[in-house]
């Protein structure tokens, strides 16, 4: 299961290994609906359907800007 199909905590809690991802005091953590990114003292809460659409567009393979 991916962290995108989680569309309630308990789905979150009991179908997925890992709920979140965290390096110190950086991390993301996934909430029904919403995926939230902490950075040291700041937290970001960003709707599923927004951040899905940040990470393809991050995954995307993209050509070199052509030097015409």
């Amino acid at each position: 299961m991916k962290p995108c199909d989680c569309k309630d905590m308990l789905t979150a809690q009991t179908m997925l290994s890992e709920q979140g991802l965290a390096f110190n005091s950086d991390g993301i953590l996934v909430e029904p609906n919403v995926v939230v990114i902490t950075a040291g003292p700041a937290k970001l809460r960003i709707p599923m359907y927004v951040f899905r659409k940040y990470a393809e567009w991050y995954l995307a393979d993209q050509a070199p800007p052509s030097e015409d």
